[in-house]
């Protein structure tokens, strides 16, 4: 699991809390490269070994130009093994909710 990446771009973790697994990945990368491909890899597939599971992940891409563009935050919500993608009602625009 990112085997292809420098360490300093990414921190994961896989630990319980009261009988339960948490799976916590963060990564601050300057560019999109291959750590986006490993993240989705594994979310698709704890989705298919565990299909009760359940998240949110955040992303936020500032050089996207398909939707929600680059001022914006992706939402994935997994549940029940499934992965749907919605706009950020919280956070996005980045421009000014988060950042002047």
């Amino acid at each position: 699991m990112f085997d292809s990446v420098a360490p300093f771009t990414v921190n994961w973790s896989l630990e319980p809390v009261n009988g339960t697994y948490y799976l916590r990945i963060t990564v601050d990368a300057n560019r999109r490269r291959d750590e986006a491909a490993d993240v989705e890899r594994i979310i698709r597939k704890a989705c298919v070994l565990l299909p009760g599971s359940w998240g949110v992940f955040y992303e936020r891409d500032d050089e996207a130009v398909e939707p929600p563009g680059s001022n914006a935050f992706r939402v994935w919500a997994v549940a029940r093994g499934e992965i749907s993608y919605r706009e950020d009602p919280f956070l996005s625009p980045c421009n000014p909710i988060i950042e002047d």
